[in-house]
């Protein structure tokens, strides 16, 4: 089995930084000034280089200290598709199988008779009928608790897990950061490791994302990294550092830098694609829909014309950060977006969201546009 990994390790396909990149400041500094926001960083990926990159502002509101490529930002629930990427790489390895049942792995958590036909993949594709709001206590309870963090999730969704599904497991899309925190507790209980170590382990080492950790990018309160901030009254405030609690980690804690961001999205890419050996039997799972829904594991799917046909994307926020990642496997392109603001009224969404366009407009529609003359 190990012979087999390290074949499948060496045959995926590997990340560079172009020589050639571009440099997106100028596009950043103006979407900046737009937008009073803090600051936005992006990459743009091409096949297996990252062909563009900048970033612009600076991380704490007032300040005059400069982000730079290797500052951190949170990406909130694009961390789902990592909990689902290393639900595969564990089926892959015999640790566990996606259609394992909850109470087959969790057999010493007391499982109500109405969640136990729920899957690891239904948790993973939001359609176990979990619903997403904690009770106003319970989710007190996990910002202020303490210990190990998969004690802490036990805790958590042992809690949860009393209150009744809102639907049927298997029969209607739901959104739920606790679905994601529970196949995290399956993916740790069945590896006898915590949700942390094997994310470090099977994504950030292997993947060199030197830049992942967990929590906000900046916890000593110093300016060392983006502090995160909120919209009000038309500018960002900032906040002290925090974060998600910890019983939720595995639905959106990560952060990274822009570069390592998009180092993840060309993996994605390349998987979509099956150019990563190892994943090619999970390319369905990962990246397809389930008939009636518009989301596969930790992926919105859809098609666009730009794209030639499918794309998957996600946005991700811990309401002070907002990232974005976009990758068309048919163009053979990904781009990804982050802020260090976000509000409710998804005023920022839709300003990433711009900058993606102003990205897929660049290094698609005009490079078509040059070839077809």
């Amino acid at each position: 089995m190990r012979i087999a990994l390290l074949l499948a390790i060496l045959l995926a396909p590997s990340l560079h930084a172009a020589d050639s990149r571009e440099d997106l400041a100028p596009l950043l500094q103006a979407a900046l000034e737009k937008e009073k926001v803090p600051s936005f960083a992006a990459a743009v990926v091409r096949g297996n280089d990252i062909i563009a990159a900048g970033v612009a502002g600076v991380r704490k509101a007032g300040s005059t200290e400069k982000v730079t490529l290797q500052d951190k930002y949170h990406i909130g629930s694009c961390t789902k598709s990592m909990t689902a990427l290393l639900a595969a790489l564990l089926d892959a390895q015999k640790v566990i199988s996606l259609t394992n049942r909850v109470a087959g792995i969790l057999k010493d958590w007391q499982i109500p008779a109405e969640a136990k036909p729920i899957t690891l993949n239904l948790l993973l594709q939001n359609r176990s009928g979990l619903g997403n709001k904690p009770n106003e206590k319970l989710w007190a309870r996990a910002f202020v608790d303490s210990g190990k963090p998969e004690a802490q999730r036990r805790r958590f969704l042992q809690a949860f897990l009393r209150d009744p599904l809102e639907a049927e497991p298997g029969t209607k899309y739901i959104y739920s950061n606790v679905g994601f925190s529970l196949a995290g507790a399956m993916l740790e209980t069945a590896a006898q490791k915590s949700w942390e170590q094997l994310i470090e382990e099977k994504i950030f080492a292997r993947l060199k994302l030197t830049s992942g950790g967990f929590g906000p990018p900046s916890t000593s309160g110093d300016l060392d990294q983006p502090w995160g901030h909120v919209w009000k009254d038309d500018r960002a405030i900032p906040k002290e550092p925090g974060d998600n609690p910890v019983a939720i980690a595995p639905a959106g804690l990560v952060h990274l830098s822009i570069m390592d961001c998009a180092r993840y999205a060309a993996f994605h890419l390349a998987a979509a694609r099956g150019e990563v050996p190892e994943l090619r039997p999970y390319r369905d799972a990962l990246y397809t829909a389930p008939e009636g829904s518009s989301y596969a594991m930790g992926w919105g799917v859809s098609k666009r014309g730009w794209a030639k046909g499918k794309v998957l994307n996600h946005a991700g926020s811990n309401t002070m950060f907002f990232t974005v990642i976009w990758i068309a496997p048919e163009r053979n392109f990904a781009c990804v977006v982050s802020t260090n603001v976000d509000d409710p009224g998804n005023d920022i969404e839709k300003a990433c969201d711009g900058i993606v366009g102003k990205l897929i407009e660049e290094y698609i529609l005009k490079a078509e546009k040059k070839k077809s003359t």
